[in-house]
C-alpha cells in the first residue's frame, strides 16, 4: 500500500548549503515498504542517471526530458560566460 504522504512527514529537514542528511541509498531504503512496486520501479528510473527509453511511467519519461532540458540550458550558459 502508497502511502507518500508517510513517507514524506519522515523525512528529515533539508536545508541549503548543509551536507544531506541521507544518502541516496538509505532514502530509497526509506521507500521500501512506503510506496508500492510501481512507485519504486520510477524512483528507481528517476534516481539512474541513464535514458529512460523503455519507460513505460509518465512523470519519469517528463522529469528525464526536463533534466536534458535543464543540462542543455545550463550548457550553454556555461558556454556563453
Amino acid at each position: 500500500m502508497s502511502s507518500p504522504s508517510y513517507l514524506m512527514a519522515s523525512l528529515p529537514m533539508i536545508e541549503m548549503g548543509d551536507v544531506p542528511p541521507l544518502s541516496m541509498e538509505e532514502f530509497r531504503h526509506r521507500c521500501i515498504g512506503v510506496l508500492s512496486d510501481s512507485e519504486i520501479s520510477a524512483l528507481d528510473a528517476v534516481l539512474d542517471d541513464g535514458e529512460c527509453e523503455e519507460c513505460d511511467d509518465e512523470f519519469v519519461r517528463a522529469y528525464k526530458a526536463h533534466e536534458i532540458q535543464m543540462k542543455n540550458v545550463s550548457g550553454r550558459l556555461r558556454a556563453a560566460a
